[in-house]
């Protein structure tokens, strides 16, 4: 039996609710943690050969750990008024 899990969020400022997958935040905190952690790998790597791609690479890393930040926000924030003001519930579902 697979178990789903998602948040059930409630702003307080307009009183909309929203929902988001457990799975998918974290899967959103992970790629931005490695990203961060490529694109140090990365920035050493150039720093140390002859950097015809790194400025480029590190660049591109940068896109990415933005890119999933600003998914990980928008999933934070209500989807109406646009507040980070909520109450959060993780609901379990079985699958």
């Amino acid at each position: 039996m697979v178990q789903i899990q998602e948040y059930e969020r409630t702003c307080r400022n307009c009183g909309k609710v929203w929902h988001s997958l457990v799975s998918r935040e974290k899967e959103l905190d992970l790629r931005t943690t490695t990203s961060k952690m490529s694109e140090c790998g990365s920035q050493m790597q150039a720093a140390s050969c002859c950097n015809m791609c790194g400025d480029r690479g590190a660049a591109q890393y940068g896109r990415n750990v933005d890119a999933n930040k600003s998914e990980v926000d928008r999933l934070k924030s209500c989807p109406e008024c646009g507040s980070k003001n909520y109450s959060e519930t993780i609901l379990t579902y079985a699958r």
